[in-house]
């Protein structure tokens, strides 16, 4: 049977599809007919999207009918000039992704802690953590400039104890926990467990960044007096 396939743009393709053709059949030849890659496309009926691997006779296509085709927006792609390094990183982004997720996206490729990172978009800090780059105007093929802050110098006083509070989001209540800066995240849930504060399968925020398991306090920039949240689930 023949089909019309209606793009968001008004464009109409007839195709010609079988009942027993899978919905990624029918992406694999609009891509063909029309150019669109398989993974921009959404294909709906009815107010329904078709999922690609089920056949077409299960969503009631007829004759003539009418499917519409949107078209999903390609990632965009980042050039990212680290200071220190030759040549520039590329990193594909949404305008979603909010300046955390990309610091961690730099963390993956360079090691450099996230604390640590600056980021600068025409001469304006992306300061925020929770602002997305569209927020910030980063469009496709945007300069980002990538400045690494020095380390702060280790001193004994580094490594001595501290206090810190830790704040059960559900429940608003706060403890106060004695730590050391070379303390694992891992660690310090056991010291919460043993204080009768359930932290299995919970995760800890600090300056609104989630927190790994693995990695020091010192590492995540952790100090006396800072204040951690502690969520449930992962």
């Amino acid at each position: 049977m023949e089909v019309d396939f209606e793009l968001s743009n008004g464009s109409k393709y007839r195709i010609e599809i079988g009942f027993f053709d899978t919905v990624l059949d029918i992406k694999e030849r609009l891509e063909k007919r029309c150019g669109i890659p398989v993974k921009q496309q959404s294909v709906l009926f009815k107010g329904t999207v078709m999922d690609d691997e089920k056949e077409v006779h299960l969503y009631g296509l007829w004759e003539g009918c009418c499917v519409e085709v949107l078209v999903k927006p390609e990632a965009g792609k980042l050039q990212m000039h680290v200071k220190g390094l030759e040549d520039p990183i590329f990193l594909k982004f949404d305008i979603s992704n909010t300046i955390n997720f990309l610091k961690e996206r730099i963390h993956e490729r360079i090691g450099v802690p996230t604390n640590r990172l600056l980021l600068v978009h025409q001469n304006r800090k992306l300061s925020d953590p929770v602002l997305t780059l569209g927020e910030y105007g980063v469009a496709d093929q945007s300069r980002i400039d990538v400045l690494i802050k020095p380390a702060k110098p280790l001193s004994p006083k580094k490594h001595s104890t501290m206090n810190i509070i830790v704040e059960q989001a559900r429940t608003n209540k706060k403890v106060s926990v004695e730590v050391k800066s070379t303390d694992t995240v891992s660690g310090l849930k056991e010291k919460l467990q043993a204080l009768g504060i359930p932290a299995d399968e919970h995760f800890l925020i600090h300056n609104q960044s989630p927190m790994s398991d693995k990695k020091t306090l010192e590492w995540h920039g952790v100090e006396e007096g800072h204040v951690l949240s502690i969520f449930q689930g992962y």
